[in-house]
């Protein structure tokens, strides 16, 4: 397939991946088709809009990827590919066309499907130069003790099993690509990192091979964020891959805290000297600064795995000890029920043979 740097390029490779809905009956889609309300998301790869289709007034979402951001547009036309194939799934945003503007830059244009799982899960406190901390929102101490944890994981996992069905991996499972509307209803978005069981339309979506990159590493199953070196194809392209993400998830909507992997551990990681087995059996010592001036990625990988050993992946340990350790680190103080602890268990197995399917996953006791 042709390059991404150029806009021939780009037009040669989105006709091989993708063949979606016919221009506007008036003529070329342009912005001027729809109205813009509302910025819901950005920074330098894009815009997100939520805003109205003139012609019908329905309400949509618009998502712009800037034409200079190669992997941006590389991305977009993965979405566009997918949301065409997947038109129809169960749990899955609904796409419904996109256009090129004058300045090549691609639009994407989605039904309205509610906000992020993020956005409800966290409260935002503005602080000095522009930044701002998170914390758990009203919504999660409310919605979420009174037994909406359950019912949004098994509105994801149900999501899942029919994206699985399609032959279809998102790899990029995580709050901020769930939505939910005013009825509850819980649907996955954006597919720029997905993948399918068919091999050739893979090889256009992705010319370089699947990488790490095209995915976020805080919901990376260790079979792909402890490797060391090059990650074969199968491990990126498993169902397995977007189970553990799930369940990367549920431990989030029980703590509130964002990327909890990272949170686990902690400031404390970086002052210590740590002690664990790996997912192949080897004692590590090392001093946690040391590791992260000589050797950053290994560093990272390590301080991963650090945060696994304290969820009983890589180290066995009773259902009673995760318990515990999740009551300490709610900010609630509660201590979770034998079956979330086993749910969380059989999606966070570290053997992803092992790891359990949506299917089964929905079939376990907390989720009954």
């Amino acid at each position: 397939p042709g390059g991404v740097d150029d806009e021939d390029g780009d037009r040669h490779l989105f006709a091989q991946v993708a063949t979606l809905d016919a221009p506007a009956r008036d003529g070329r889609l342009s912005v001027a088709n729809f109205v813009l309300r509302e910025s819901v998301g950005g920074g330098k790869f894009g815009e997100v809009w939520r805003g109205l289709r003139v012609a019908t007034g329905e309400t949509i979402v618009l998502k712009r990827l800037l034409r200079g951001v190669p992997s941006s547009t590389a991305s977009g036309y993965r979405e566009a590919y997918f949301g065409d194939l997947l038109q129809g799934t169960v749990g899955v945003a609904p796409f419904l066309t996109h256009f090129f503007d004058e300045a090549g830059d691609l639009w994407l244009v989605f039904q309205d499907s509610g906000v992020s799982l993020y956005a409800l899960l966290y409260a935002r406190t503005r602080l000095g130069a522009g930044g701002y901390s998170l914390s758990p929102s009203e919504w999660w101490r409310t919605r979420l003790r009174a037994g909406g944890l359950k019912v949004v994981m098994i509105a994801l996992l149900r999501a899942l099993s029919a994206l699985h069905a399609t032959g279809v991996v998102h790899r990029d499972v995580k709050p901020s690509n769930i939505l939910i509307n005013q009825t509850g209803s819980l649907v996955l978005c954006d597919f720029g990192s997905a993948v399918n069981d068919q091999a050739a339309a893979n090889a256009s979506l992705y010319p370089h091979g699947l990488h790490e990159r095209d995915e976020t590493v805080d919901y990376q199953p260790p079979e792909v964020r402890l490797a060391d070196g090059s990650v074969p194809p199968d491990r990126h392209a498993s169902p397995a891959y977007d189970v553990w993400s799930a369940g990367i998830v549920a431990i989030e909507l029980y703590l509130g805290t964002p990327s909890p992997l990272t949170a686990l551990s902690g400031l404390e990681w970086h002052r210590s000297t740590f002690e664990f087995h790996s997912a192949l059996g080897t004692k590590l010592r090392h001093s946690a600064q040391a590791l992260e001036a000589s050797e950053p990625a290994r560093a990272a990988r390590l301080f991963v795995a650090s945060a696994l050993a304290d969820l009983c992946v890589l180290e066995a340990c009773s259902d009673q000890s995760l318990a515990t350790r999740l009551s300490v680190l709610d900010p609630l103080r509660r201590k979770p029920s034998l079956h979330f602890v086993r749910m969380v268990r059989a999606m966070l197995a570290v053997d992803p043979a092992e790891r359990a399917t949506a299917d089964q996953a929905l079939e376990l006791a907390y989720l009954l």
